[in-house]
């Protein structure tokens, strides 16, 4: 487990870093499992950086497996139509296909669509910031719930939830009953989430925001979560 995470880790902050240089080695790495002149750079040359969109990973290679022994095919292209016998591609190509499964048009809704109100007020969580990626500025005694889009969303979950205990161990000490994070000062005002794709940008204005350095930034980087949230102060 640990080596799993060290090694997502690793691959994210070198794609955040060095985006250029990944993307040629993601390339390389999938056409050295697929059939000599295959057409990797029109199948697999994305138009955006490793993990500006969460990427789609094969870890055992069954999916080039399926390649090389011609059970699967790519075909790359902006689709036109959907017929009853299958789908129009842009370019003219026409594919038959008995069964066509849907990957795009998610729609996001935070908290399950709930409205929150404080003192009957209804509180905006669009207008609000993210403190230590599971409380909400503004709202007290108030945490939730979001993992990772790097990596599994248990492990976020599970330092959650080790946190609320030690909150909670924190008001029963000093016989408090209230905890709101409270906002003093952001700097350099950021999305709740640091991707490109369709879903999440069409909806970024329902989001709450984030800032550039803790406890309101969101890091998405497991080693960094777990020492602000175990070993770091309330």
């Amino acid at each position: 487990m640990a080596r799993n995470i060290s090694a997502m880790g690793t691959s994210f902050g070198f794609s955040k870093v060095f985006p250029k240089f990944m993307k040629k080695l993601i390339m390389n790495e999938a056409a050295k499992q697929l059939p000599e002149g295959y057409p990797v750079n029109k199948h697999f040359n994305s138009s955006y950086n490793p993990w500006d969109q969460r990427l789609c990973v094969v870890p055992d290679g069954d999916f080039f497996m399926s390649i090389n022994k011609g059970q699967a095919h790519v075909v790359t292209g902006e689709i036109l139509h959907f017929s009853e016998k299958g789908v129009q591609i842009k370019n003219g190509k026409f594919i038959e296909a008995e069964l066509i499964v849907l990957a795009t048009g998610l729609k996001i809704q935070l908290l399950g669509g709930a409205q929150i109100s404080v003192n009957n007020q209804v509180t905006k969580i669009s207008d609000s910031y993210i403190y230590k990626k599971m409380m909400v500025s503004g709202l007290p005694n108030f945490i939730y719930c979001f993992g990772y889009t790097n990596a599994s969303w248990t492990l976020k979950v599970d330092l959650t939830a080790n946190c609320l205990c030690k909150i909670l161990k924190y008001t029963d000490k000093h016989e408090l009953e209230v905890l709101t994070p409270k906002v003093s000062k952001i700097e350099n005002e950021e999305n709740f989430l640091n991707l490109s794709p369709g879903y999440i940008s069409r909806f970024e204005k329902d989001l709450p925001k984030q800032g550039s350095k803790r406890p309101w930034h969101v890091y998405q980087i497991y080693l960094i979560d777990m020492l602000t949230t175990r070993f770091g102060p309330i």
